[in-house]
């Protein structure tokens, strides 16, 4: 679903997999019988610090995910990092990037757009970007029912009776309740963090898909070995349900085509090729926030407001984007002469240019077309 995107979530997803899995590789390895030998360990190790180093700099949930991950590594004696000054080496390195960029780079990015949320709010954006199918009452009861189940086995393997020693035997319940906590460890974080300074956006919870589905499938894996066929139909019905659920939302989004593209970018190169913004271009869009990185270089005029019914006296050519298309009738009957082009994208008249009439460009040889109508 979030693949239409062209942000850094794709990363994000695959460091914070490549993680994940090889800490609980590492967890498993020292179980009994599956001990991994000494000389063997520092791959997996290695694999599991350079994935963490790149998920911190993919984005900064990430980089909360990754300090995350190392307080919990830690707390359980560091398995994975195999020493716990090697988890504190590692946490200062993933900070130097940030610090470095923070004193000599741009600053801290623009999220300004993020609207405050209380600690409530918080919660209900972190089980919105990963159970979208579901609502979050929903999400919130089938969490809750599974840290309930889990928690309920993990009492009976606790118990001393012969009848409970196969279930000793089982490890997913553990595990599963350690990818929990460090999930509900890491939102925690976020609601903190965002009462000094508000992040929270749905789909920058990305980074804890892996660990939730690794978790529901160790959870299903340990209540199938419960031996009690109830709770083995029971857990099949939830897990398909919930796969079911998920993959059908996935395919709505898909063919809703939310996100249509736009392509900034042959139209920026058109301009810069025929220098027609070189006396300044209008737009009805805040150049800093809308048109980075294709017009940086191209001079541009943020419209009026209060010209909004005197569009006479907008200069031209004007450049348009998505959301705009609006502005193209009331612009050509303000000027007659005037024609509205656009570069080949999946949504017509995505972004847009209206030029004068007395251009002489060869316009389709630079991939314009005429705009819809």
């Amino acid at each position: 679903m979030y693949a239409q995107g062209v942000r850094p979530y794709a990363w994000t997803l695959l460091f914070a997999t490549t993680a994940v899995t090889t800490m609980t590789l590492l967890w498993r390895s020292q179980r009994p019988g599956l001990a991994i030998r000494p000389s063997k360990l520092h791959r997996p190790r290695l694999v599991f610090g350079l994935s963490l180093l790149l998920l911190s700099l993919s984005h900064y949930f990430g980089l909360f995910y990754a300090a995350t991950l190392i307080a919990l590594d830690l707390c359980s004696g560091a398995p994975c990092l195999g020493r716990r000054r090697n988890g504190l080496l590692l946490l200062v390195s993933l900070t130097a990037w940030p610090l470095l960029h923070g004193l000599f780079g741009g600053g801290g990015g623009r999220t300004a757009w993020i609207e405050p949320q209380p600690v409530v709010g918080g919660i209900k954006a972190a089980f919105n970007g990963v159970f979208p199918a579901f609502s979050v009452a929903l999400a919130l009861a089938l969490m809750s029912t599974l840290a309930w189940a889990l928690g309920e086995r993990k009492r009976q393997q606790s118990r001393p009776s012969l009848l409970h020693q196969e279930l000793r035997c089982d490890p997913n319940t553990k595990e599963a309740l350690k990818l929990l906590a460090g999930a509900a460890t890491f939102l925690e974080l976020i609601c903190l963090i965002d009462l000094i300074k508000p992040l929270t956006v749905e789909r920058y919870f990305i980074v804890l898909l892996p660990a939730l589905a690794l978790a529901l499938a160790d959870g299903g894996q340990a209540l199938f070995n419960s031996g009690s066929t109830q709770t083995r139909r029971a857990t099949a019905i939830v897990l398909a349900a919930t796969i079911a659920m998920h993959f059908g939302h996935s395919q709505e989004v898909l063919s809703a085509k939310i996100y249509p593209q736009q392509n900034y970018k042959q139209l920026a190169s058109f301009l810069r090729a025929t220098d027609l913004c070189s006396q300044g271009c209008s737009c009805d869009s805040a150049k800093k926030e809308r048109l980075r990185p294709y017009f940086d270089t191209i001079p541009v005029m943020r419209i009026n407001r209060d010209q909004a019914d005197r569009l006479t006296t907008v200069r031209l050519p004007f450049i348009g984007l998505h959301g705009e298309q609006k502005l193209i009738r009331p612009l050509l009957a303000s000027h007659p002469e005037a024609s509205c082009w656009e570069p080949r994208q999946f949504s017509r008249s995505s972004t847009f240019v209206i030029l004068n009439a007395d251009s002489e460009l060869q316009l389709q040889s630079f991939g314009l077309q005429r705009c819809a109508k």
